[in-house]
């Protein structure tokens, strides 16, 4: 199975633009303010050091292949496995606390926790389409493929929402 990322949600393209709009203004300062040490020359630079070295790690492809989930960043890869299981949910991947990763610049990509789902990492664009992967390992991890419904394995149900779970 292969898939392309969904389109981004705009809580992703608000928190883009919104990163890009400071980015240009640290541009800016850099240019016209300048100081003893060119602080705001570093400060800009580290800036979009930044941006460009998370733009680098975004999904923008998923792959499912004899058992392992890659997942295709602009730059690398990152595979999981054996898969065990993998269903469209129909509930958003939401309310969650962020262990470690990025939360609305390109994506939501990281280490979450949630208390339906534990700890899991997730790999979103489009958190209202998650599919929930699962290894053998017990670890879960959420993707947002542009079409989620072609990404079950035979013999796995999506999961219900959470309010029709006894």
């Amino acid at each position: 199975m292969k898939g392309n990322v969904s389109t981004a949600c705009p809580v992703v393209i608000l928190v883009t633009a919104m990163v890009l709009v400071i980015g240009v203004g640290f541009l800016l300062a850099a240019a016209f303010w300048r100081t003893k040490f060119n602080l705001t020359q570093l400060v800009a630079a580290a800036y979009w050091i930044f941006i460009v070295g998370m733009f680098l790690r975004v999904p923008v492809a998923y792959e499912l292949d004899g058992g392992t989930l890659t997942i295709k960043y602009r730059a690398g890869s990152v595979k999981f496995g054996p898969v065990s299981s993998c269903r469209p949910t129909e509930e958003p991947v939401s309310l969650a606390s962020r262990s470690w990763g990025n939360g609305g610049l390109f994506a939501f990509t990281g280490t979450f926790r949630n208390e339906k789902h534990g700890v899991f990492k997730a790999y979103v664009t489009d958190p209202k389409r998650p599919v929930l992967v699962q290894t053998d390992g017990g670890e879960k991890v959420f993707i947002s493929p542009e079409n989620p419904q072609e990404w079950v394995l035979p013999g796995v149900a999506p999961v219900p929402p959470a309010s029709s779970q006894p």
